[in-house]
């Protein structure tokens, strides 16, 4: 039984490293292959344009109507990510009048 045992787990321990083989050349992973360099940014004069929006100067390689496409992106997020915070900062002060502020804590200050 201990030999039927041995074989068993032999057998499967083959089977893993055959699948795990099979897996990584299937998917472009060659044994001993040497992982890609990270490689600089481009350099700025490569860069075919310049946009420059409220709150970003953006240098891209792409075509201007994909610049155009990311600056409003990144604005309508500049502009989420604002009024999150301000939300957040509003409730925050309107809970310290309601409530006064917390034991042990110097509040927020400003305004």
């Amino acid at each position: 039984m201990k030999t039927k045992a041995a074989i068993v787990l032999v057998l499967m321990a083959l089977a893993a490293s055959a699948g795990r083989h099979y897996w990584l050349n299937a998917h472009g992973h060659r044994a001993g292959a040497e992982q890609p360099v990270a490689t600089r940014p481009a350099e700025p004069a490569r860069f075919t344009a310049t946009l420059e929006t409220a709150h970003y100067a953006i240098a891209s390689t792409a075509a201007p109507s994909q610049t155009a496409l990311v600056s409003d992106a990144v604005e309508s997020l500049h502009g989420a990510y604002t009024t999150f915070w301000r939300l957040t900062e509003n409730r925050c002060r309107s809970a310290q009048v309601e409530t006064g502020p917390l034991q042990g804590s110097a509040g927020i200050q400003g305004a």
